[in-house]
C-alpha cells in the first residue's frame, strides 16, 4: 500500500512518491531542485510539476545552482518561449533569486543542508499519520523555516510550501504508517 495522494497519479507520480518523497535528502543541488519545482508548484498541481520536471532541468541547468544565479532577463524571456514551460516570469525570477541567495550563502560557507537539517539537530520527524486527513498543511516548524528563509533573502517560501518541501526532502516523514514505502 502506498500513501493515498500518490496512488491515483500517473506512473511518475508513483515513482515519486515510491523513491523520492520523505528520502532524507543532504545533496545542495538536490534540495535546490526540489525547492525550484516546490516555487512552480505554487498554486499548482504536484501532478503537473512532475510532468513539466523534464523542461523544467533542462532551462535550469539541471539546477546548477551558479549557473541559475547567472541567468539575465533575456534568459528569462527565452524560457518563457520553450514548449510545455510553466510561463510564470514571477516563479522563473524566483528561482533565479534562491539561486543568488544560495551563491551568496556559499560563499560565507553556509549550505542549505545545514540550515535545513539543524532545525531537527539532524533528526527526521515522524509523524506516523494513519489517515491522510491527519497531516497538516503546515506546522510551526514550517512557519519557524519559512521565516528563516525570507530572512536569508530566498522568495516564494511560504509556511505551506515549506512544509511541503520538508516532507520531499525527508526532514518530516509523513508517509502514512501503513504505506510501505515509510
Amino acid at each position: 500500500m502506498r500513501c493515498s495522494w500518490a496512488e491515483n497519479g500517473k506512473q511518475n507520480m508513483i515513482d515519486f512518491h515510491d523513491h523520492e518523497w520523505g528520502k532524507p535528502q543532504h545533496d545542495e543541488q538536490r534540495l535546490f531542485e526540489i525547492l525550484s519545482l516546490m516555487t512552480f508548484q505554487a498554486g499548482l498541481q504536484w501532478q503537473l510539476i512532475l510532468d513539466r520536471r523534464s523542461v523544467l532541468k533542462q532551462v535550469f541547468n539541471d539546477f546548477d545552482i551558479p549557473s541559475v544565479a547567472a541567468m539575465t532577463e533575456r534568459e528569462v524571456e527565452k524560457m518563457i518561449q520553450v514548449e510545455r514551460m510553466i510561463a510564470n516570469r514571477r516563479k522563473i525570477r524566483a528561482v533565479i533569486q534562491n539561486a543568488q541567495t544560495l551563491n551568496r550563502l556559499h560563499k560565507k560557507k553556509i549550505l542549505l543542508e545545514q540550515i535545513l537539517w539543524s532545525l531537527t539537530s539532524n533528526q527526521v520527524i515522524d509523524h506516523r499519520w494513519q489517515c491522510a486527513e491527519q497531516i497538516p498543511s503546515q506546522s510551526a516548524l514550517s512557519v519557524q523555516f519559512a521565516r528563516q528563509l525570507k530572512y536569508y533573502g530566498f522568495t516564494f517560501v511560504g509556511p505551506k510550501n515549506v512544509y511541503a518541501y520538508l516532507e520531499t526532502i525527508g526532514v518530516i516523514n509523513d508517509h502514512l504508517i501503513g504505506c510501505e514505502w515509510r
